[in-house]
């Protein structure tokens, strides 16, 4: 018979074996995307920044390897000094409407001074252009007319930053979400490809923003692979696009979050935002996207940690995405920076609620991302969750077994981040984001017999299968 997707099995009840899921790893990494350790970093809203830098995480980010960069907006130069301890690099943003060149120069001048010119990667210039006309209209200025007023800021801040005016030192044009499927008058390859924007070759960064929802769907419908391809098709075109632009530029989610503003966490420190989150995050490695910045603003759906009380209504906390970026980021580790990621196609699965992916140091299988993406959660009454076991083919023979770390929570895919692990660890904003061991127990080994092991992954839980 035609094999069904787990969910579809489950939902129909069916008394038949469900057909086995295989994930099948390729020998060679030859066909696998280069990725930086640096991939997964945070940004902050310019009015949510004096909160999470007035109460300092050890671990603000919670990621054990990546490089860390902060994005804000202007005005708050001192306050990085805050989370110096980190190490982190930043993406100032400067006013698309300081019109004034001296108040420009005094603003860059500040960041210079208060930040440090090392430890800046780049300075954004405006913000989600293409919303200057809100959501109504038309975008309130073309391509052209962007690139122009754009650069004429950029001449004022490289005098300040004592940069030259060929010097790969900015980012833009940071175009927002709602636009790609709706109006949007212009893309990133359109500014790129038809105006004098990197003419000079001093852009560093191509970015654009991006959000999984605007709130119009539910934590089932998020954890569907499939659709996230599919809804997902204007960022693979841009990265595509400029993996081969010359000269070189690296393309970037600056803004990056499962849903689009909004006062109500529930949907978003669900573990089920934090699977959809994983799943877009490895899949943009796999397209080229350089760097995504996981977007923050206090008190909403947007923030993945909060660093203090907002009287009784919003808690102290770390949320599920949170998590998101600790698995993604252990994915990619252990691999002396040459790391190289590849989607695999699973067999016997339509793929719509499973993805998998692999890891290769250089060329050698390092660690594999299966995440099973099927709906459960403990309020689904009399409904066990599923456990199926995934075959994995393809690891090295040397291995007579494989570590599996998990993305995980026992209560399922609509529970906060109370009870969410990875690896059995949690990362609590009781230890300031410091790793909390064996919380729970949920990092096991499963037998290797002729390079094939296989996996249990239950529904709605990430495994990462270490290879070496």
């Amino acid at each position: 018979m035609a094999a069904l997707s787990l969910i579809a099995a489950l939902a129909l009840g069916s008394s038949k074996a469900l057909a086995q899921t295989t994930v099948s790893i390729p020998s060679s990494g030859a066909s696998a995307v280069a990725v930086s350790s640096s991939l997964f970093n945070t940004g902050f809203e310019l009015a949510s920044f004096p909160l999470f830098a007035q109460t300092y995480l050890s671990n603000p980010i919670g990621t054990k390897h990546a490089t860390r960069i902060q994005r804000i907006g202007p005005g708050f130069w001192p306050l990085t000094s805050n989370l110096a301890a980190a190490n982190p690099l930043w993406q100032p943003q400067l006013n698309h409407l300081n019109t004034t060149g001296s108040l420009t120069i005094q603003d860059a001048q500040a960041m210079a001074s208060g930040i440090g010119t090392s430890n800046i990667i780049a300075v954004e210039i405006g913000n989600e252009p293409n919303e200057y006309g809100g959501h109504s209209g038309g975008s309130a200025t073309n391509a052209t007319y962007f690139s122009d007023r754009y650069q004429a800021i950029v001449a004022n801040v490289s005098l300040a930053f004592g940069v030259g005016s060929t010097t790969p030192f900015f980012a833009g044009p940071d175009l927002a979400t709602y636009d790609f499927h709706n109006k949007t008058d212009w893309s990133i390859e359109t500014l790129f490809g038809t105006t004098d924007f990197d003419k000079t070759g001093n852009i560093k960064l191509a970015t654009d923003h991006w959000y999984l929802t605007n709130g119009d769907t539910s934590i089932p419908d998020i954890m569907n692979h499939a659709n996230m391809v599919n809804y997902s098709a204007p960022i693979a075109k841009a990265a595509k696009y400029f993996n081969t632009f010359t000269p070189h530029v690296d393309y970037v989610l600056d803004e990056f979050n499962v849903l689009n503003g909004g006062a109500d966490l529930t949907f978003s420190s669900s573990l089920g935002s934090a699977l959809a989150s994983v799943d877009f995050m490895l899949y943009a490695m796999t397209l080229g996207v350089k760097r995504v910045h996981f977007e923050q603003a206090y008190g909403s759906n947007q923030a993945i940690w909060i660093p203090c009380n907002n009287g009784t209504s919003v808690l102290a906390q770390t949320h599920s995405g949170y998590y998101a970026l600790i698995t993604a980021s252990e994915f990619i580790g252990g691999t002396s920076g040459n790391t190289r990621v590849q989607q695999i196609t699973p067999g016997g699965n339509d793929g719509s609620r499973f993805s998998a992916y692999v890891a290769y140091n250089g060329d050698t299988p390092n660690r594999v991302a299966l995440l099973n993406l099927n709906y459960w959660d403990q309020s689904q009454p009399n409904t066990p969750r599923g456990q199926p076991n995934i075959q994995v083919s393809g690891i090295p023979s040397s291995l007579s077994s494989v570590k599996v770390e998990y993305l995980t929570n026992p209560g399922g895919a609509a529970q906060n981040a109370d009870q969410t692990t990875f690896g059995g660890s949690q990362w609590p904003y009781s230890n300031l984001g410091m790793e909390k061991k064996g919380v729970q127990n949920t990092t096991t080994s499963f037998p290797v017999k002729g390079g094939v092991a296989s996996v249990a992954v239950p529904y709605s839980s990430i495994a990462i299968v270490y290879l070496s």
